[in-house]
């Protein structure tokens, strides 16, 4: 039985991606379980804390930097866990992962979220495969890519998870009845915004939906002059989560950009799960990873064109028949995937 964890992150402390998020939420959830869970995350800028089992290590956005804390947190993540005497390291980097097998004495798991970023990882990972290491796939599409590359390996379908507080159907009664004609729905989109996650969709929806209000939540910067568009700005977590409960629809945009490390193929975005959470029913586009996890039932998929999201927000305005059916869908998809 798992007592102890190290968890070795490649993610910013206290930042507002969804990477550290997801880290954050999972922490939790172990010591909910009453796991011990000692924690390495990067900071850019040195400051002190008090929690003990936190452990932080300077970096820098420069590349040269993200491979030095590789290297450093690797070799704290062995010195801990031995000190610690834990069960196990967690990690979600396949580098970090056989550094600590080849120089650690503590078992290891990877979790897997996109591609092999090099020839070098799927080494690193065949290495990881034949002794036995367990990778955590987040979709099975990514599972299928993994065992592609990497013969005889263990791979789990491990999808992402939410904590986010599900709404009461009493709550959605009005969401369910039939709208007047001039009502414009609120449509809202949170998180990064850039080609990949659709932001060419989202201007096109700016420009031309015009029976429509929408509201544009970013982590980057974003401006756009439509009238269309009724609010943005760069939100808190707990505030974005608040907003999206105001919200008609939601938008989960995502445009294969057939790059190497595009993970588009392989993606279970956070923010589905948080979304779902709302339901309020979500627009998404159609693509085959979204297809193989979800089916047909739990969001409305869209092509991704301008002219097909637009035509999916009046076709939902317009039908309380399928806005019911998909809300009723989502909210079963929270039930099931909350930490």
């Amino acid at each position: 039985m798992i007592k102890k964890i190290l968890y070795c992150t490649t993610s910013v402390y206290l930042s507002k991606t969804a990477n550290y998020i997801q880290v954050n939420n999972m922490i939790s959830a172990f010591e909910n379980k009453n796991i011990e869970v000692y924690s390495i995350f990067k900071v850019i800028k040195k400051f002190k804390h008090k929690k003990a089992r936190l452990h932080l290590i300077e970096s820098s956005e420069a590349k040269i930097s993200h491979y030095i804390y590789l290297l450093k947190a690797s070799w704290k993540s062995i010195t801990i866990s031995n000190k610690k005497k834990c069960d196990i390291i967690y990690t979600r980097s396949i580098t970090i992962a056989f550094i600590c097998q080849i120089f650690g004495k503590i078992p290891v798991a990877v979790e897997l979220h996109g591609p092999f970023s090099s020839k070098l990882e799927i080494l690193f990972a065949k290495f990881l495969a034949k002794k036995k290491i367990l990778f955590f796939c987040i979709t099975k599409p990514l599972i299928k890519y993994i065992k592609l590359h990497v013969k005889n390996c263990e791979c789990i379908h491990a999808p992402d998870a939410h904590s986010s507080k599900i709404v009461k159907l009493s709550n959605l009664e009005n969401y369910y009845t039939n709208w007047s004609s001039k009502y414009k729905p609120k449509v809202g989109y949170f998180g990064l915004l850039n080609n990949q996650k659709g932001q060419k969709i989202i201007e096109g929806l700016l420009k031309y939906c015009d029976y429509a209000r929408f509201y544009i939540y970013t982590l980057n910067s974003f401006k756009n002059n439509s009238p269309n568009l009724f609010g943005s700005g760069n939100l808190s977590y707990d505030k974005s989560l608040i907003k999206m409960n105001e919200m008609d629809f939601l938008l989960l945009t995502i445009v294969p950009q057939k790059t190497p490390r595009d993970i588009s193929s392989f993606t279970s975005p956070l923010k589905l799960y948080e979304y779902s959470a709302t339901g309020k029913v979500i627009i998404a586009s159609n693509i085959p990873v979204l297809k193989e996890e979800l089916g047909n039932e739990k969001v409305f998929f869209s092509e991704n064109t301008v002219v097909d999201f637009c035509n999916s927000i009046k076709m939902l305005s317009k039908s309380n028949v399928i806005r019911k059916r998909i809300s009723r869908a989502e909210i079963q998809l929270a039930r099931q995937s909350t930490w």
